[in-house]
């Protein structure tokens, strides 16, 4: 929705070749549920370290994320209208494909959640 900001740090070990790395984020889903959120995946895309889709990203510019998940309740709803969405600018297998993509590279990597990295910002 373009109202929150978030304080993300991901830490790539020097001598690190197995993609272990090291995150913080301030949200909710990563502090609180401890997944992955969102804002360390766009800090990942935008190192370089997952793939990115350009078309794509312009295509789902826009979209009131927050207002989705609030209104279905449900990821899979959230998702079938957000596939619906994207398919204004690419076709569902390539949109699909692309999200096998970026999973399988985050299913590659060791991800540790480090709330001490906060304190070096």
């Amino acid at each position: 929705m373009g109202d929150r900001t978030y304080n993300v740090i991901v830490a790539l070990p020097q001598d690190s070749f197995n993609q272990v790395l090291y995150a913080y984020s301030d949200d909710n889903g990563t502090r609180f549920r401890g997944y992955i959120g969102y804002p360390i995946i766009a800090v990942l895309m935008l190192a370089g370290l997952l793939p990115r889709n350009p078309r794509l990203e312009e295509g789902l510019k826009g979209i009131k994320w927050k207002e989705l998940n609030e209104r279905f309740k449900k990821y899979n709803i959230t998702k079938q209208y957000v596939l619906k969405a994207a398919s204004r600018v690419l076709p569902e297998h390539e949109v699909t494909g692309y999200m096998r993509r970026v999973l399988d590279s985050l299913k590659r990597m060791t991800i540790y959640y480090d709330p001490k990295l906060a304190r070096t910002s």
